[in-house]
């Protein structure tokens, strides 16, 4: 339970902190196409780090299978937010 506590808190915390903000400050015209998805992807691989962080030590497993369960994880999360709230 705590695993899973931890993961959605963290794709709860990283969007209200950096993903909305962000998007909103690319949509008024402050940041480029190119910058916004460049920090995008930045923002991405360090939330793919932090889950990988969470399951490598909740699990007790090595590293390249926590970043495996990880991408499973963002990817699978997003499908359903995506599938829940649209697009």
């Amino acid at each position: 339970q705590q695993t899973i506590t931890a993961l959605v808190g963290v794709s709860l915390v990283t969007n209200i902190i950096a993903f909305i903000p962000l998007t909103i400050i690319w949509q008024m015209g402050f940041i480029l196409d190119n910058s916004y998805h460049f920090i995008s992807l930045v923002l991405i691989i360090w939330i793919l780090n932090i889950y990988a962080h969470i399951f490598r030590h909740a699990l007790n497993i090595k590293s390249m299978l926590s970043i495996a369960l990880s991408v499973t994880y963002f990817f699978s999360f997003n499908s359903i937010v995506v599938s829940i709230l649209g697009s």
